[in-house]
């Protein structure tokens, strides 16, 4: 198990992710610097809803042209 946590601690050195320590919180940001964030989120939130909306719409179409692919070769044999 330490010798996991060694090669990802080196790993990430390689990739120059910085490490928080446990023992310190990260300062957090100005008001003024999350409002554009806080904006991002929900047009992304309203992104991902009509995303979901589209694939479930597009899952009962796809149900609905096999069903009717199978009722149409029954009815041809």
């Amino acid at each position: 198990m330490e010798r996991k946590l060694r090669y990802l601690d080196e790993e990430l050195q390689k990739a120059e992710i910085p490490v928080i320590d446990n023992n310190e919180s990260p300062e957090a940001p100005l008001p003024k610097e999350t409002l554009p964030l806080e904006n991002d989120l929900e047009q992304l939130e309203k992104q991902m809803r009509e995303v979901s909306q589209n694939q479930e719409q597009l899952n009962k179409n796809f149900l609905e042209l096999t069903e009717l692919k199978h009722v149409l070769r029954k009815t041809q044999v």
